[in-house]
């Protein structure tokens, strides 16, 4: 039996949410970090995934864990809270300590993504509450 289906006014390009402010902290809680390996680098990466506090939208950002970029990560987990000095040598991250942490995050204009064409906002910016400068 065929289902009865009404495609009026649906776009193919989107699911029609309205683009985030630019340069504007939005709130978000990090729900779930996950350890993956790079498709194409074969590399590790932590994949952050966050709801947007007011909505059921989310958002997600990927922190390289190459040395090189580190960085990054160390500086969300100061703003986060996490004191300096525990952040100089080794340090065993413990993803179920960050679940439900308040985030801020910045995103830059809609423009076309180099990944694929469609437009999208691309994250400029992850921060905790903590100003770590």
């Amino acid at each position: 039996m065929p289902i009865k289906l009404n495609f009026e006014g649906v776009n193919v390009d989107g699911g029609g949410f309205e683009p985030w402010p630019v340069r504007t902290p939005v709130e978000f809680t990090i729900s779930k970090i996950e350890p993956k390996i790079g498709r194409d680098s074969g590399k590790p990466y932590l994949e952050f995934e966050m709801n947007h506090v007011g909505s059921k939208r989310k958002a997600w950002s990927n922190f390289s864990l190459q040395p090189q970029a580190l960085w990054m990560l160390k500086r969300l987990l100061l703003s986060l809270g996490i004191p300096r000095e525990e952040l100089e040598g080794d340090f065993d991250l413990e993803p179920r300590d960050l679940i439900g942490k308040t985030v801020y995050i910045l995103f830059d204009e809609l423009r076309p993504s180099a990944y694929d064409g469609k437009e999208r906002q691309e994250i400029i910016e992850i921060r905790g509450e903590y100003d770590i400068d």
